[in-house]
């Protein structure tokens, strides 16, 4: 090895140890990225939250159709889960018209005075488990609602008037929700009336005792 390269090992190792990140051990790097799905949003029986004119939200009755679909970014990574938090994004159907202006560009949900609209500037909701269902919480900390006007989803600061969802594929319109955890409930309805749990014996009753003697027949020896 000549004295150059010599030299440049050393710049290489003082630049590593000098500028490298340093971990330390048994820190966790948290690598989940954003997962995004194509879902439709059920209300009911055959009514799903769909989008309206000027950038408007409604629910509607009828099949599912383009603009009953989204995207919903879990930015939280992995399974649609209680408490994550999500965007919800709709990208217009349209293609290139004849005159080659733009189709609209994608927009998403946003709070603002008039409800819950779309805007090109969208905000971050966040999951609410209701029994098998969904809420969603705005920034603010209200539940999105169901419309009281023509533009906007409305708002309700108690969750008894929060809209739920159920979130459905857009495809197969099967639900992409785990089903919660049953395992409480399980081990709850598993114990029965008299306090054990189902499958275990109860303690045998006690042996009835023998009557006391009678005052004129004398016990037996």
């Amino acid at each position: 090895m000549n004295a150059k390269d010599a030299t440049f090992i050393a710049v290489v190792a003082v630049a590593w140890l000098t500028g490298a990140p340093q971990l330390r051990a048994g820190v966790k790097v948290e690598t989940a990225q954003p997962v995004e799905m194509t879902v439709a949003f059920q209300v009911g029986s055959n009514k799903y939250i769909t989008t309206a004119p000027s950038n408007s939200l409604a629910i509607v009755a009828g099949k599912l159709g383009s603009r009953k679909i989204f995207s919903i970014i879990d930015i939280s990574g992995g399974a649609l889960k209680d408490g994550d938090e999500v965007r919800i994004r709709y990208t217009p159907h349209s293609s290139k018209s004849e005159s080659g202006a733009e189709p609209p560009r994608p927009n998403y949900w946003l709070e603002n005075s008039a409800g819950v609209r779309r805007g090109h500037d969208g905000d971050v909701f966040k999951l609410k488990r209701v029994d098998a269902r969904f809420a969603f919480v705005t920034p603010t900390g209200k539940f999105v609602a169901a419309p009281t006007n023509e533009v906007a989803l409305g708002v309700s600061a108690k969750q008894e008037g929060a809209l739920l969802v159920d979130i459905v594929d857009a495809k197969t319109g099967a639900s992409v929700i785990k089903a919660p955890d049953q395992g409480a409930q399980s081990a709850a309805s598993a114990t029965t009336a008299t306090g054990q749990p189902e499958g275990t014996s109860s303690p045998p009753p006690a042996a009835a005792s023998a009557p006391a003697p009678s005052a004129d027949k004398p016990a037996a020896q």
